[in-house]
This record gives C-alpha cells, sequence and structure tokens, in this order.
C-alpha cells in the first residue's frame, strides 16, 4: 500500500463517527417581574434603610426583555450564550431617604440592564433521552438605576454596577419523543472588590419539537442577585430579583 493510501485510510479512521456540530439560534420572549429592596448612603456615609423597587421606587411592571442566543453541539459538548436587555421606568414615592434624596419625596426611576451570558457544558450521560452536563458560565450584568426627585430643585441619585461572574453550571434534560423537559442554572458567591454577595440563575422549559429542526418552547426563568459594595463612593446595598415566564423557538442548521 503506497504512503498516500496510508495516510488516507488512517484520516478516515480517525474521523469515523465525526459529525458536523449542531449550530442553533434561539429567540426569547421573557416576561420577569422585579421585586427586592436597595439601599443607598450618602457620600461617605452608611447606607439608609432599604427602599422597596415596586413601592418606593415605583418599579412594579412586569417587563419585557427579549433575548437572543446562539447554541453549538458538538459530541457531548455544548456551547451556548445568550443576552437580554431590561429598561423601566416608574413613579413612587420614598418611604426612607435614599442617598440624598429625604424620605417622604416623590421619585421618578429609571432602569437598564444588560445580561450577557456563555457556558460551556460536557454531557455525563451518552444516551439520547436524558442529558446530564456540568460546565462552566460566566455572566455579566451591566445595569443602571437613576432615581430623581420630583421637586422645584431635582435631585438625583445613580448606582451603577458592572458584574463579571464566572460560576459552576448544570443542564439537565428528559426527552420523550418530540417533547423534552430541561432545567439549567449557576450559582457563585461573589467577590469583586468593590461588591460582593450572592447570585443564581436558573431556568426550566418544556419543549416540543413539531419539525426535525424546530423546537418551541415555554418555561420559566429566575435571577437573584444579593450584593453589597461602593458606587462613585456611595455605599449600597441591594438585594434583587427578575423572574417570569420565557416563551421562544429554536432552529438549528
Amino acid at each position: 500500500m503506497s504512503r498516500r493510501r496510508i495516510v488516507a485510510a488512517l484520516a478516515a479512521l480517525g474521523c469515523a463517527g465525526c459529525a458536523a456540530p449542531d449550530v442553533a439560534v434561539e429567540a426569547v420572549w421573557w416576561a420577569p417581574r422585579l421585586s427586592g429592596d436597595v439601599a443607598l448612603a450618602d457620600t461617605g456615609g452608611a447606607p439608609h434603610a432599604p427602599v422597596a423597587l415596586e413601592n418606593d421606587l415605583g418599579l412594579d411592571d412586569s417587563m419585557a426583555a427579549p433575548a437572543l442566543g446562539v447554541r453549538v453541539d458538538s459530541g457531548r459538548l455544548r456551547l451556548f450564550g445568550d443576552a437580554f436587555v431590561v429598561r423601566e421606568r416608574g413613579r413612587g414615592r420614598l418611604g426612607e431617604a435614599f442617598g440624598g434624596i429625604a424620605a417622604g419625596t416623590p421619585v421618578e426611576s429609571d432602569l437598564e440592564a444588560l445580561d450577557v451570558r456563555a457556558a460551556a457544558t460536557f454531557d455525563l450521560v451518552p444516551a439520547e433521552s436524558v442529558r446530564l452536563a456540568p460546565g462552566l458560565a460566566l455572566e455579566v450584568l451591566d445595569v443602571s438605576t437613576d432615581v430623581r426627585s420630583i421637586t422645584p430643585i431635582s435631585v438625583v441619585e445613580r448606582i451603577d454596577v458592572f458584574a463579571p461572574v464566572p460560576m459552576p453550571f448544570l443542564e439537565a434534560e428528559v426527552r420523550l419523543g418530540d417533547f423534552a423537559l430541561g432545567a439549567r442554572g449557576g450559582a457563585f458567591g461573589l467577590d469583586l472588590g468593590d461588591a460582593d454577595g450572592s447570585w443564581w440563575d436558573a431556568e426550566a422549559r418544556l419543549e416540543y419539537r413539531p419539525i426535525e429542526r424546530l423546537s418551541l418552547f415555554a418555561g420559566y426563568r429566575a435571577l437573584h442577585i444579593d450584593v453589597e459594595g461602593r458606587a462613585d463612593g456611595q455605599r449600597f446595598d441591594g438585594d434583587v430579583a427578575l423572574e417570569g415566564i420565557t416563551l421562544g423557538g429554536r432552529l438549528s442548521f
């Protein structure tokens, strides 16, 4: 056998069972509700008592958080990433002081948040009907909150938080025919120098595959952040949750 044929045979043997990665794009409509409380100190002081996001700041409506994602499956390895944006505005009346804004003041609040998540997981169970896959994820949250007093001379307080959070991650799925029930999530303790606390992000889904490369799903996602730190010289505490149903679809190529 010639050297060229030997090389060709070895290459074919090495690639036996290889398949091109399965790539999919995903569109999700998330309708989370914001809840929790936050406290902000005067410059150089300790944080005041917390104010409720819903009642004091008026951020009590269900939001629309459209998300886009991409997933790559290569054998037992899965890579995925997604991102969502939320924006909310509301009016309330402070039950406690918030930074330099006195208790009892009517306020207008603006919240903007961008969340980007990427993960890699490896399937421990080589079966078509069951998937159990631990891995690692990096989730980055960039959030800003402006609170303005509705007074003749307006006072504005602002909290900006940028948090890159690496965490252990787990995916689990059971598939029965065209239906699948799955869950995924991660959790971590924050220690970012200017901020520390805890973080967890979890999601459950029921999927239906009407045709080979299209899946439709409905589920529930919850993101919880409990953090304290310092922003622009002011100490803050926050215990905030975003929770709500998800609806969407995934198209594979």
